[in-house]
């Protein structure tokens, strides 16, 4: 994997860099996992974070790419 610097406040780059740490996520994780990962990153405002993490883990749980437990998400294999 290589790094690559974009603003994150650009709702398309937001949208990649939570794509990107879920496909690398080898364990379960929370929804405040990816928020935490991303703002380790970048100053981003915590609450537009967390409602885009909130509505791409919906959409990835109802396409079948991400694997809902009871509070936590996993890679579906």
């Amino acid at each position: 994997m290589c790094k690559v610097s974009m603003d994150l406040n650009n709702e398309k780059n937001l949208d990649f860099a939570i794509y990107s740490l879920v496909l690398a996520k080898t364990e379960e994780f929370s929804a405040e996992d990816l928020v935490q990962d991303v703002r380790r990153f970048q100053d981003v405002d915590t609450v537009k974070v967390q409602s885009r993490v909130s509505v791409l883990m919906k959409r990835w749980v109802d396409s079948g790419v991400v694997q809902e437990h009871w509070n936590t998400f996993s890679v579906a294999m």
